[in-house]
């Protein structure tokens, strides 16, 4: 169990250090609206639904060093199965946020992209969130462990993941941006089944209460 804790924190490190390394330096301060949109993550609840959450302290520095404005991190467990995901939301201008996706990041940390990412869909209500699954894996000590991450963008039109999401974003005041993580280990493909789409599900439900109107689809 430890060891998939720490890649799977290790796999955090990469996100945000890939941030720090995609940043261009922003000389006009912080807008109002910003810091709105980044305070708005503290109001996710601890609790969703069967799953209770853990924050997970990430360096102060590293994060204004990236230009995250806001960041949520942390562990969820299902009081019902035992089953453990990572959720990561950080919220800033679309220059550094846009950037980095765990298909640039995680090799960097030793995982190797098992298969091309898909795309998956999450319905909740009237909205329909987009998101991207890659499936990774790492060899220690002979065991391969594996990642599964989820990640979206928000900004004014919903949870997408377009093709150039600098570009797609470039005019949006601030956006968000989500991974949802859980780790295996073990030889075999990872299962189809593994409850994180039904995780993701509740999330955005709670964060379309949660999110300043302005970021709202």
């Amino acid at each position: 169990m430890w060891r998939k804790y720490s890649l799977v924190m290790a796999a955090i490190t990469i996100i945000v250090g890939g941030i720090v390394q995609g940043t261009i330096s922003a000389r006009w301060g912080t807008s109002a609206d910003l810091i709105v949109a980044a305070e708005s993550l503290k109001s996710l609840p601890t609790t969703i639904g069967s799953w209770d959450g853990s924050d997970i302290e990430l360096s102060a520095d590293v994060l204004q060093a990236a230009e995250v404005t806001g960041c949520l991190s942390r562990r969820y467990v299902n009081r019902i199965d035992g089953n453990t995901l990572m959720l990561q939301i950080f919220c800033g201008r679309p220059g550094p946020i846009s950037l980095h996706p765990p298909t640039v990041c995680f090799p960097s940390a030793g995982l190797s992209l098992e298969a091309s990412p898909t795309r998956c869909q999450v319905v909740t209500g009237k909205t329909t969130a987009e998101l991207l699954r890659g499936d990774f894996v790492k060899q220690e000590s002979g065991v391969p462990l594996r990642l599964r991450t989820f990640w979206t963008w928000h900004g004014r039109r919903g949870w997408q993941v377009p093709t150039n999401p600098r570009m797609t974003y470039a005019r949006d005041p601030y956006i968000f941006k989500m991974y949802i993580t859980k780790s295996f280990e073990g030889p075999g493909p990872q299962p189809a089944e593994d409850g994180c789409l039904d995780f993701i599900r509740e999330v955005i439900t709670e964060l379309q209460a949660v999110l300043p109107p302005q970021a709202a689809a």
